[in-house]
C-alpha cells in the first residue's frame, strides 16, 4: 500500500466516523456520490487543487459556491480539510475506501452503480437487493453518474459485474457485426 493510498484510507475511515458519530451515514454516503459526480463534469472543483495559484481560502470557497447549498456541514468541512491540506487530490481514492470501509462496517461488501442519470433511492435499494440475493451477502451501492453511457445501468462490486448500459451494448453488437 502506498503513503497516498494510506493516507486516503485514513481519512476515509475517519469520515466514516464521523458519520456513525452523528448519525448521517445515508447523508454522507450521497453527499460523497453527488461530490464525485459534480467533481467528474466541473472544472472548477479540479482547479481547486490543482492550480497553485489558488490559495486554500479560494479553494474552501469554491467548494462552499458549488457545494453548499446541498452538502451536509459535516462533509463540506471534510472537504475544506482535504483542501486546505492539499490532499483534494485524494478524493476518489478516498471515496472509493469510504464506501469499503461502510461496507465493512454493515457486515457486507461495497460497490457502485454507474448510470447515465440519476436514480431514485427506491431503484438504489432494490438493485442493492438484487446484488444482495446474487451475491449472497449485504450490499450498499453508491451511484456515479456518467453520461456517456446513454442509458441503463452498470453495477460493480470488487471483480463481479453486471453491465446493461447501452454503450456496453452497442459495444457488443458492434464486436458480433465485426467477427
Amino acid at each position: 500500500m502506498t503513503a497516498e493510498s494510506q493516507r486516503a484510507a485514513h481519512y476515509a475511515a475517519a469520515l466514516a466516523a464521523l458519520g456513525r458519530a452523528a448519525e448521517l451515514d445515508g447523508r454522507l454516503d450521497r453527499d460523497v456520490a453527488e461530490t464525485l459526480d459534480l467533481l467528474a463534469g466541473h472544472a472548477m472543483l479540479d482547479a481547486a487543487e490543482s492550480d497553485a495559484r489558488i490559495a486554500p481560502e479560494g479553494r474552501r470557497a469554491i467548494l462552499r459556491e458549488l457545494l453548499g447549498e446541498t452538502a451536509h456541514p459535516i462533509w463540506l468541512g471534510f472537504l475544506e480539510t482535504l483542501a486546505s491540506a492539499g490532499d483534494w487530490h485524494l478524493l476518489r481514492d478516498i471515496a472509493a475506501a469510504y464506501f469499503e470501509e461502510r461496507g465493512r462496517l454493515s457486515g457486507g461488501l461495497a460497490g457502485e452503480i454507474a448510470s447515465a442519470y440519476p436514480l431514485d433511492e427506491n431503484s438504489v435499494r432494490a438493485l442493492e437487493e438484487a446484488v444482495r440475493f446474487r451475491l449472497g451477502r449485504p450490499v450498499r451501492l453508491h451511484v456515479r453518474i456518467r453520461p456517456e453511457l446513454v442509458g441503463g445501468v452498470a453495477v460493480r462490486v470488487g471483480d463481479w459485474l453486471i453491465d446493461g448500459t447501452v454503450l456496453a451494448g452497442l459495444k457488443r453488437m458492434r464486436e458480433a457485426l465485426t467477427a
